[in-house]
């Protein structure tokens, strides 16, 4: 690091601590999880920015000739870090998910022999990729940093909301070039890159773009691209076969020619020697032109070096971070503020600097009154992603649910997000869930318009032809001869339409209440009574056969098994443990859900669940389950709910690589902690309360952004004394099962007096119990 640099940095830190007393970008992480399933990222980004600039280490396709080849799922983040060679640096990457799409504009420094393929890890010398060592790379929130060996070249990292920022230092006299890879992509495949367009505007600036066919379907990325010293030759190779040239022929298309298009493009670029070593280029991308990304540029890094912009990026998650101040050990601290920052990198910012975006229309929109933004992994993040938002980011989470109503509005089919990104709909996974998240909103007190999130939500539920919900809404549940899914529909459908009955209620629309009600309550149609569990049906009435509790495929569940599925229900918890046998019952599949033993051949065709992810039984590295330890509330014995989040806690989330026990999935996982380390979770979304666990840290306060505090104080917590002993709310006893929205939000202390014995006086009866429909 040169002299300035560190000055620099010195100064930052000295101010940061001073206006402050933590640096919190110190205690996080981004190692976490880049290891095996959690697929995250290491590089640099900032707070729910579209652009995430990150090392990707492989390039294993999604397919081959259509056959699909399952270790591209380790490279849903483009990154692992047992891996000895790094391809390049993309612009954009996808946090946590367990399946992937973009890797776009990969860019790579060399100064020695000129190589367009990226070779293989086998032999990085066929390609342009580096051997790398992580004794080298240096990474925090907003900067990435590592040594290319193989020409020693320094490659710095940073980025704004649309730019991503490099900074490459060569040896003395080495020359200075970049690869830009417009074919590289993550989940790539043979014919992924529609078409690929660079133009050289002038000796200092190209722009282009590219539309792939990927998870989003039909995706337009452009960019605009500066450079801090003049290009003094360039060209470019396309890697397949061109069968139309038409008469551009008459050029010498691939070297100096200021217009390169194709479908797999890699371009290079020399740059004159000034005696400098260091190079600095910043990329913009926008989704809707050219000229958005040349705004994009200039808005946010127009005169400013690569270290003003590395020191804006790690000022804006100083400041995120700080939302949440906590006092713990080094390793509870780290993953704290790892999950934390986490949290707050999907969705992304999808507009450009003057309001305009890519509606899921393909249509240039203009968001008027709002931020727009993309990445909804619904299904994941309805849980406890979006609830936090309503917390500790309610104007960010007002923007993100208008920028759902406006998908609604463009929506062919009349629908909210499913799982959306870069302006396509996906269509992963199962349920309508963006229903759950505008419920929560408005259960919240979120301001925005309820009777257009109604209608939106309305019509989201009643798509005829999108997974069965016709013969859903005609049966009551969906057979299993129409989904390998019938049994996790049923039960997710009737949660969704449990949100559009509560919030129906909520704004006396008794009308679509009445209807509602009754679809909330489908899920009891798929329980066997004498089992005690959810089982498929068929239409005729009669129950799957040779049916098993263990298995995780084809028994009707989604990434999952009856055991764990059967106890979503967490809209009506007191007609779940009816269902299951009573409460004794109850809570004896609770306790044995989490001691049992799930041998291997149960999820050994099951992507997403892992041996890391399971105890006993119960799968926290998948969604479906993350309620489930707080069920106990709604029984006779809520404090084994404190026991069982401690543990897990302990077991599936540590400071080191592989320290995340499934994926991420933009950012779940990680409100799961946060919220369990405060001592409390968002079991049913859609109400105003969540039900109480217990701290993990001792000291907690949330600044919330009228200026209030609310603080969760344990002094005495610990691994020994996790259990409740009472609980205060601004010095009274709180008697409820949880705590609401309206507690938090105005502000006060919520203190725990923790013991090393359950207090089993301490359960809930009527209007203490946390909410159920019936």
């Amino acid at each position: 690091m040169d002299k300035r640099t560190l000055c620099i940095l010195s100064l930052s830190l000295i101010i940061t601590v001073a206006m402050s007393q933590t640096n919190y970008c110190n205690k996080v992480n981004p190692l976490i999880g880049t290891n095996g399933m959690g697929h995250t990222f290491p590089g640099a980004c900032v707070p729910f920015g579209i652009v995430q600039l990150s090392p990707d280490t492989d390039t294993v396709p999604h397919n081959i000739n259509g056959e699909y080849q399952p270790r591209v799922y380790d490279y849903c983040a483009g990154y692992q870090y047992r891996d000895k060679t790094i391809v390049g640096f993309s612009h954009t990457h996808l946090s946590g998910t367990g399946h992937s799409d973009l890797g776009d504009f990969l860019v790579m420094p060399y100064s020695g022999e000129r190589k367009l393929n990226p070779g293989t890890a086998d032999n990085p010398d066929s390609g342009y990729r580096s051997r790398f060592s992580h004794d080298t790379e240096k990474t925090r929130p907003g900067y990435y940093e590592v040594i290319l060996e193989d020409d020693n070249i320094k490659a710095q990292l940073t980025a704004t909301t649309h730019a991503g920022i490099h900074k490459y230092t060569f040896e003395k006299d080495a020359a200075q070039s970049i690869i830009l890879d417009m074919n590289h992509g993550i989940y790539n495949y043979d014919g992924k890159v529609l078409w690929a367009n660079i133009r050289v505007e002038n000796d200092t600036l190209i722009t282009g773009y590219r539309i792939t066919n990927g998870w989003s379907r039909v995706n337009y990325t452009y960019f605009a691209m500066s450079f801090s010293k003049k290009i003094a030759d360039y060209g470019y190779q396309d890697m397949e076969k061109v069968m139309y040239n038409g008469f551009w022929r008459r050029f010498d298309l691939n070297h100096h020619f200021p217009e390169i298009g194709g479908r797999k493009v890699a371009a290079w670029f020399d740059f004159v020697p000034d005696g400098d070593e260091t190079l600095e280029i910043k990329m913009a991308l926008s989704a809707v032109s050219t000229d958005g990304a040349l705004k994009n540029l200039k808005v946010e890094t127009d005169g400013l070096s690569f270290d003003d912009l590395a020191l804006r990026a790690a000022d804006t998650w100083q400041k995120a971070l700080s939302v949440i101040e906590v006092q713990g050990t080094e390793d509870q601290m780290a993953m704290f503020y790892t999950s934390l920052y986490h949290t707050m990198i999907n969705p992304s910012v999808y507009m450009d600097v003057d309001g305009n975006y890519r509606g899921i229309d393909h249509n240039i929109h203009k968001a008027e009154g709002f931020t727009n933004y993309t990445i909804f992994s619904v299904w994941d993040t309805f849980r406890a992603m979006h609830p936090l938002l309503n917390i500790i980011a309610k104007q960010r989470s007002k923007d993100i649910v208008n920028s759902m109503i406006a998908h609604y509005e463009q929506s062919v089919h009349h629908a909210l997000p499913v799982w959306s990104h870069n302006g396509n709909e996906n269509w992963c996974m199962i349920g309508y869930h963006s229903v759950a998240v505008l419920a929560d909103a408005i259960a919240k007190g979120i301001d925005i318009d309820k009777d257009k999130a109604l209608e939106a939500m309305v019509s989201s539920s009643s798509v005829p032809y999108y997974d069965n919900t016709q013969v859903y809404s005609e049966k009551g549940l969906v057979p299993f001869e129409k989904s390998p899914n019938a049994a996790s529909l049923t039960l997710e459908y009737s949660y969704d339409d449990w949100a559009v009955y509560n919030t129906a209620k909520l704004l006396g629309r008794e009308d679509i209440a009445e209807i509602y009600k009754s679809r909330a309550l489908n899920y009891k149609n798929i329980f066997d009574r004498e089992l005690g569990f959810a089982r498929p049906k068929y239409s005729d009435g009669t129950w799957k056969k040779d049916f098993s509790l263990l298995k995780t495929s084809g028994e009707g569940f989604i990434e999952g098994n009856s055991w764990n599925y059967s106890f979503f229900v967490p809209q009506d918890v007191l007609g779940l443990i009816d269902e299951m046998g009573g409460d004794k019952a109850f809570i004896e599949k609770l306790d044995s859900l989490f001691t049992m033993h799930l041998p291997d051949e149960f999820f050994a065709e099951t992507e997403d669940v892992t041996r890391e992810g399971l105890m006993g039984n119960y799968v926290h590295g998948n969604e479906p389950s993350h309620h489930i330890a707080y069920l106990y509330a709604w029984t006779s014995e809520p404090w084994k709910t404190q026991q069982r989040v401690r543990e897990i806690m302990n077991r599936m989330y540590r400071n080191n690589i592989d320290g995340l026990c499934g994926n991420d999935d933009c950012g779940q996982m990680s409100a799961w902690y946060v919220f369990s380390a405060m001592g409390f979770y968002p079991v049913c979304p859609g109400t105003d309360q969540y039900v109480l666990g217990a701290p993990y840290m001792p000291d907690m306060k949330i600044n919330l952004e009228d200026g209030k505090t609310f603080e969760i104080k344990a002094p005495k917590v610990s691994d020994k004394n996790c259990y409740i002993k009472r609980v205060l709310l601004n010095g009274e006893e709180l008697r409820n099962g949880y705590i609401t929205q309206d507690q938090i939000m105005r502000g006060g202390v919520l203190e725990f007096d923790m013991t090393s014995r359950p207090n089993k006086k301490r359960a809930f009866a009527g209007a203490q119990m946390p909410y159920s429909l019936l």
